[in-house]
């Protein structure tokens, strides 16, 4: 329960960050943090399509086993 509300603290701080809302930031900082973005996405694009193909994969040879 307890790692459960950190979660979802986590969570909404990125909705913040990524909306950039109610951190009363100047625009230095909210340049910042595009740029940031900017550099990061396309590494969290690519590690969530590696998952996702992993994940596809398991599920295929559990599949197999359970078909026979």
């Amino acid at each position: 329960m307890k790692e459960e509300r950190k979660e979802r603290v986590r969570d909404r701080w990125a909705c913040r960050v990524a909306n950039l809302s109610d951190l009363n930031l100047t625009d230095e900082q909210k340049t910042k943090i595009a740029e940031i973005r900017q550099e990061y996405r396309p590494k969290v694009h690519e590690a969530g399509n590696k998952l996702r193909a992993a994940a596809r994969e398991e599920v295929a040879q559990i599949l197999g086993v359970v078909r026979g």
